[in-house]
């Protein structure tokens, strides 16, 4: 898979009015589509049932992907089983089954490269102090590793310290939290959480307390079903 490598050492990776891009996005794609129906028999079966031809690839819409929703019926791997070095699980929140996505080290690596580059454009490369709203992972049961941890050690490459807000029993350690408050309070900053974790242990517990949130960047996604029931 040649043009994935291509794609990703692009400097210019986000600019969709570069021709030249455009193209070794095409050729990425095809790249990949191809890899995965020579290695994944169901994946190869679903290309072959929608009648998907190759000569298609430009055509966006016309790609075959996949319904998230199969990731929680399906175990779909394009690599060998003693590959598999990384294993993501979703939190299943919203139907009691969770996602599974399996990662070899190619792929784990390629991860870690693509989110850097996404929020190097977006927050700059200056990394700052990050708060957590989260239990610290370094506490955590290590054979999990949930897209939920993997969220967590993504997010921390913005960070130049790092601070976890709760205690193992999920609530607020207000220590940690005024120690933050009292080093970082006058420079930039950033918080990151889950949005029901940050709605229902950040910002419903602090309504009486008088941070200064100014200088903050709150960086939330994800778990929104929980609010929703």
């Amino acid at each position: 898979m040649n043009y994935i490598n291509k794609f990703l050492d692009n400097p210019d990776i986000f600019n969709s009015n570069n021709k030249s891009q455009q193209l070794l996005f095409k050729q990425t794609l095809s790249d990949l589509t191809n890899y995965h129906k020579k290695n994944c028999m169901e994946y190869s079966n679903f290309v072959k049932k929608i009648n998907f031809k190759r000569k298609n690839i430009n055509k966006f819409y016309s790609l075959p992907f996949l319904p998230v929703q199969i990731f929680k019926l399906r175990k779909l791997i394009s690599v060998k089983e003693k590959q598999i070095f990384k294993t993501l699980s979703s939190s299943g929140t919203s139907s009691g089954k969770k996602s599974k996505i399996y990662l070899d080290k190619t792929n784990s690596v390629n991860q870690v490269k693509v989110l850097n580059k996404i929020l190097s454009q977006k927050f700059g490369k200056q990394r700052r102090p990050m708060l957590f709203i989260e239990k610290d992972p370094s506490q955590s049961n290590k054979k999990k590793f949930s897209a939920s941890l993997a969220a967590l050690y993504g997010f921390s490459i913005l960070a130049s310290k790092q601070y976890y807000l709760l205690n193992q029993d999920g609530e607020i350690n207000y220590d940690i939290l005024r120690k933050f408050m009292e080093k970082f309070s006058n420079e930039k900053f950033y918080i990151f959480g889950f949005t029901a974790s940050v709605y229902e242990n950040f910002y419903k517990k602090i309504q009486n307390y008088n941070f200064d949130f100014r200088n903050a960047t709150l960086i939330h996604g994800g778990g929104l079903e929980k609010i929703r029931k």
